[in-house]
């Protein structure tokens, strides 16, 4: 199965029908750009599915029907503007820190960050690889699945390309994407960009991969001023010319345009569809997957179990895939509280699930805490890996007992409705 992320059913298009912009991009822009960003970091009834679910594609598109992007007074061109926005932090992915504070600024406060992580999947998410070594555990989900799920949480105007479109004429594309954030900015919303720095920068080692904000312009050098949770010291914003970017295989830029126009209980039940697909490793298929692992879900627990075993196993890694872990389950329990809500009449069965995450936490604060102590005296001693195999163990069991839960909530759902 491939990614609808709006389907009831969990299930998307068979890869014949996927969009081409995204099925090009995925294998090579993983190889480019795993390195850059784990270096960092490290540091079903309701279908709508299909032709209706919007990906990248070589033109700019809008998922509404009216233009946001109001022409700049002819006297303003030249007046820089920047908006008072910020990443969200912490310990979430560049993606939900930049979606966070853009929604809020266009007067969605409903969309929290636990909010979402449940719908974007970051709270219900995680992967492994043999051995416990780097996995970026944002990966899929804020560069593949991404696309197939935003019309869930907003409208947007979007400017997609990658180097597989040979026809496009990208200096067009742009100035398309340049005018329509300068007008959302104007109306005081921030903008998403993929890679908002220059090759130059890049070059330099830069540190502002993945998703970035435009949060101003300046027509008098024609740059855009970007901000990123990866440079968040005092004085961190910087300058990237409006052509400068997307340069690393995609050229990515959406703007705000408007609230969903899915039903609210529509997105969260398909939400929920996907934690359970999630847990089971059946969200996508991994042949399709823009960034390979060897195991999902709770086979992702029990593959770190088992490479806690060797003494070959890495600290450092360990210690990220806990915080990562942490602030996941941290993000479903939130998640599921919120929905109580949304779907009162399965409740009781949410607020389980939720419970049962929050004693997964006291499991992974506990791991957490082993990997940290293990990552500073570079050092994984067996009995501080055996005890670390044991919460992982105890983490699993609970995980195991929400998605019961969250099963259980859907069954009530199912039939309510």
């Amino acid at each position: 199965m491939a990614p609808d992320s709006i389907s009831e059913s969990a299930e998307t298009p068979p890869k014949s029908d996927r969009p081409v912009a995204l099925t090009a991009v995925n294998t090579a822009l993983g190889l480019a750009l795993s390195a850059i960003f784990l270096t960092a970091a490290l540091s079903g009834a309701d279908d709508l599915s299909g032709a209706g679910v919007p990906a990248p594609t070589a033109t700019a598109t809008s998922s509404a029907g009216a233009d946001l992007a109001d022409p700049v007074p002819e006297g303003d061109r030249t007046m820089p503007l920047l908006v008072d926005a910020h990443p969200t932090q912490p310990n979430l992915s560049t993606l939900i820190s930049v979606l966070h504070p853009m929604l809020q600024s266009a007067g969605q406060t409903e969309w929290s960050t636990d909010r979402l992580r449940g719908v974007t999947g970051h709270a219900f998410a995680f992967e492994m690889r043999k051995g416990g070594g780097e996995v970026w555990h944002d990966a899929n989900l804020d560069w593949w699945l991404w696309f197939y799920l935003y019309p869930q949480i907003a409208q947007f105007r979007v400017f997609n390309t990658t180097k597989a479109d040979l026809d496009v004429d990208l200096p067009a594309l742009k100035a398309e994407a340049r005018d329509a954030v300068r007008a959302s900015l104007q109306k005081g919303i921030p903008a998403l960009a993929w890679q908002a720095m220059s090759p130059e920068q890049k070059a330099s080692g830069f540190g502002a991969g993945s998703w970035g904000m435009l949060a101003g312009y300046d027509d008098t050098d024609e740059t855009y001023t970007v901000r990123h949770k990866w440079r968040t010291r005092e004085g961190s914003d910087f300058s990237v010319r409006y052509d400068a970017i997307g340069h690393a295989r995609m050229f990515s830029v959406m703007a705000y345009d408007g609230p969903s126009e899915i039903d609210e209980r529509t997105t969260h039940r398909a939400a929920l569809r996907n934690a359970v697909a999630f847990a089971n490793g059946t969200r996508y298929d991994p042949s399709e997957a823009a960034y390979d692992v060897d195991a999902r879900g709770f086979a992702a627990y029990e593959l770190w179990h088992e490479a806690l075993e060797s003494e070959d196993v890495s600290p450092f890694h360990s210690h990220f895939h806990a915080r990562i872990l942490r602030a996941s389950r941290q993000g479903a329990a939130g998640y599921l509280r919120e929905l109580v809500d949304v779907f009162p009449e399965a409740g009781g069965e949410l607020n389980a699930a939720a419970a049962r995450y929050e004693r997964e936490l006291e499991a992974l604060e506990a791991l957490y805490e082993i990997c940290h102590t293990a990552k500073h005296e570079d050092n994984f001693p067996a009995n501080a890996r055996a005890r670390a195999r044991a919460l992982i163990a105890e983490a699993l069991e609970a995980d195991r007992k929400a998605v019961a839960h969250i099963e259980a909530a859907l069954s009530i759902l199912d039939t309510s409705e």
